[in-house]
């Protein structure tokens, strides 16, 4: 019988005595890193590494995560968040590490000549010395990098799990999510962001594209006959209204002219006031090239 599927593990090399991760283990970050640019590239990074895992077989799983990474992006980049979960966090710790520090040898009746293992009676204080250093405040920034290194290895050594927040520890409710692209809270059944405006159903994602500019934005559709009016009123005026400002200042100049000899000047107005109504309508079926003539 195959082994059930472990995204944490497989994709994130997070061991299952570690799992739930908290905020810091998931995003692959030092325990209390305090860099908002740091914090902000890390889960940019996963969960772009995520996205690819959403056309395969285990798409739920990569869904699971990305809402798990973008509430603890939307937890450690606030402030307030990220300083009640700190405090959490480190509450947390302290009360994992006391019940060691409390623990007395058996009583025994006394026997003598009998010596004490080397080390055993340092044990309760280094363990009172932790408990001292979480609970000194910060200190300015130019303590030396060694005390940071080994203040760091000892919060990994420390770190077990913990329950899993979400929202800097207030748990969503379960008609919401975030956006795995913007991270804004949005309907759990929604297809489309209304911040980002980015579909999270892959089958809308080709179908949005249709119709849209490369800006990512609906171009506006243009009258073909409202074109073809302006046209005739003003030779040229068709072109404007349909984007093309300086090739139909150019044309309209051209066929003002051309009245002069009459003829040629009524053919223009007439190939003006017809090429208007045909690109207003190429253009509202998206044939045409934007930005032609300017």
């Amino acid at each position: 019988m195959a082994e059930p599927f472990d995204p944490y593990y497989q994709w994130l090399g997070i061991p299952p005595n570690e799992q739930p991760p908290n905020h810091y283990r998931l995003l692959g970050l030092n325990p209390l890193e305090n860099n908002a640019d740091v914090i902000d590239r890390k889960a940019d990074a996963l969960m772009a590494y995520l996205r690819t895992f959403q056309v395969s077989q285990h798409a739920e799983h990569s869904q699971e995560l990305l809402n798990e990474v973008a509430a603890a992006r939307i937890c450690l980049l606030d402030p307030k968040t990220k300083a009640a979960y700190d405090t959490k966090l480190r509450r947390e710790l302290e009360r994992r590490l006391t019940p060691a520090t409390r623990l007395k040898p058996p009583s025994v009746p006394p026997v003598a000549n009998v010596r004490q293992p080397m080390g055993s009676r340092h044990l309760q204080d280094d363990s009172e010395e932790i408990l001292d250093w979480l609970n000194e405040p910060p200190k300015a920034t130019d303590e030396p990098s060694h005390v940071k290194d080994d203040s760091e290895e000892i919060l990994g050594w420390l770190n077990e799990p913990t329950p899993k927040a979400t929202h800097g520890g207030i748990t969503a409710p379960a008609e919401t999510r975030p956006c795995p692209f913007c991270a804004e809270t949005i309907k759990f059944g929604a297809k489309k962001c209304r911040f980002c405006g980015e579909f999270l159903d892959d089958r809308l994602t080709t179908a949005s594209t249709v119709g849209r500019t490369p800006a990512g934005q609906t171009r506006s559709l243009k009258d073909p006959v409202l074109a073809a009016i302006l046209s005739f009123l003003i030779p040229g005026l068709g072109q404007v209204y349909t984007g093309r400002i300086v090739f139909g200042i150019l044309l309209g100049v051209l066929c003002i002219f051309s009245y002069a000899l009459v003829i040629p000047g009524i053919i223009l107005h007439i190939l003006l006031i017809l090429e208007a109504c045909g690109y207003a309508a190429r253009l509202n079926q998206g044939t045409a090239k934007q930005g032609a003539g300017r």
